[in-house]
Parts: C-alpha cells; sequence; structure tokens
C-alpha cells in the first residue's frame, strides 16, 4: 500500500467548493485500479491550506494508470478552480501504525546483573 499525499493551498472563499469537489471525486477514484480509498484533512491553523491522502495499491496505480487516464482529467475538472497552490505530492508507505486502542509491548526486562555492574 501506498499512500499519495497531497498538499493544496486553495482559494480564500472556495474552501467549501474544493471540499464539494473531493467529496464528488470518490464516485471517479472508486472506478481507478488500485484505488484503496481516500481522506482530506484541512489545516487548523491555515484554513485555506488542505491535505488530501490516497490510498493506493502502488505507485505504479497512482502514477501510470489513473494520471494518464481520462479519471484524472474528471479529478482535475472537479477542484481546479479552487486551487491557488499545488498540489505539493508525494508517495509514501507506512512504518509504524498504531492507535489508542494498540495494546503496547511490556519494555524488556532489566537484567539485574547490568543494574549492578553501574
Amino acid at each position: 500500500m501506498v499512500l499519495a499525499i497531497f498538499q493544496y493551498e486553495i482559494v480564500p472563499g472556495m474552501e467549501l467548493m474544493f471540499e464539494a469537489g473531493i467529496e464528488l471525486s470518490r464516485r471517479i477514484f472508486v472506478r481507478a485500479p488500485g484505488y484503496l480509498g481516500l481522506e482530506l484533512l484541512r489545516s487548523a491553523e491555515q484554513p485555506s491550506r488542505y491535505r488530501l491522502l490516497v490510498r493506493w495499491a502502488s505507485v505504479k496505480d497512482h502514477k501510470e494508470r489513473f494520471l494518464g487516464s481520462q479519471l484524472a482529467q474528471e479529478f482535475d475538472v472537479l477542484i481546479a478552480d479552487c486551487i491557488a497552490v499545488g498540489p505539493i505530492t508525494e508517495h509514501c508507505s507506512p512504518v509504524v501504525t498504531g492507535d489508542a486502542n494498540d495494546a503496547l509491548p511490556l519494555p524488556p526486562a532489566r537484567n539485574p546483573a547490568l543494574a549492578m555492574a553501574r
């Protein structure tokens, strides 16, 4: 699994239109090979800044299969007028994951012999 992270700066006053475009884009993405899901995040400090997180089976699914397709053009039409700057794009793979409900491993037991040597 690969996470494509897009950072967008939106034209002030067009935030709701951008959010609606992303909501509609879900109908486009589900038709794309390798698409696994998306999440849109809005900055608390800079409300015109968004990060769109799109999960793909592989970088190839995003860069070759989606970006060169009619689906990508349909997506662009939905949000293009809202964008002031961007997107800045990066592909990442998960390394460590967790949440508040995870059972955390116990720390390694202290070796009493090492503790006495100090």
